[in-house]
C-alpha cells in the first residue's frame, strides 16, 4: 500500500515535455531536458530516445523544477552527447511549473563534418 501511495505521489509531481523530432540523417536521436543553473553547467533532468530519428518524444521531469533547455542530438556511439555529435537546442528556455509542455518541434541536420578519427572523403 505504501509503495502505491508513493508511486501516485511521484506521478502527480511530474510533468511531461512533448514534441516531435526530425533528423535529416539516419539513426537514433536522444532528446535531453537540461536544468539551467545560475552557476555551473546545465544538469540532465530527463531524457528520451527516438530510435528512428524521426517522431514524437516525451520526457518526464519533476514539476516546478525551474528553467530548462531542450536539446536533441544524434549520438551514434551512445556514449553521451558531445560537441562532435549533430545537435540542436530549442531556441528559448522553458519554465517548468505544474503543467505539461507540448508542441516542441526539434529539427536536426546531419553533420557533414568528418568526425575525429574518420578520414575525409576524397
Amino acid at each position: 500500500m505504501m509503495h502505491l501511495l508513493l508511486a501516485q505521489a511521484l506521478a502527480q509531481d511530474t510533468v511531461s515535455i512533448r514534441g516531435d523530432v526530425r533528423y535529416s540523417g539516419v539513426g537514433p536521436v536522444v532528446v535531453e531536458v537540461l536544468l539551467i543553473e545560475s552557476s555551473g553547467p546545465p544538469l540532465l533532468a530527463g531524457s528520451a530516445v527516438v530510435e528512428s530519428g524521426n517522431g514524437p518524444f516525451e520526457v518526464q521531469v519533476r514539476a516546478r523544477i525551474g528553467t530548462v533547455s531542450v536539446r536533441a542530438a544524434h549520438d551514434p556511439d551512445r556514449d553521451g552527447v558531445s560537441e562532435t555529435d549533430a545537435q540542436t537546442i530549442w531556441p528559448e528556455p522553458l519554465a517548468v511549473n505544474s503543467a505539461d509542455i507540448e508542441g516542441l518541434q526539434l529539427h536536426l541536420e546531419q553533420s557533414l563534418e568528418p568526425r575525429p578519427g574518420t578520414p575525409a572523403s576524397p
